[in-house]
């Protein structure tokens, strides 16, 4: 992934975390979250948010 602006991370943050608390669009936020992963300086934020999706998640609707 090429580096990306600070504002995009934030904004792909903010979009996962919303799609997480709704419990919504699963396959989305799976790309995205891909998508940070692939980038060292973002790993950070999407281990976090794999914990957040471990939290909100229903264990028998979702293979995240």
């Amino acid at each position: 992934m090429e580096e990306k602006s600070p504002m995009y991370r934030e904004t792909i943050f903010h979009l996962v975390d919303a799609y997480i608390y709704k419990r919504e669009n699963e396959d989305r936020v799976r790309e995205l979250l891909t998508e940070l992963g692939e980038s060292p300086s973002y790993q950070l934020e999407t281990v976090f948010l794999y914990g957040k999706i471990l939290n909100f998640a229903d264990p028998e609707k979702t293979d995240i």
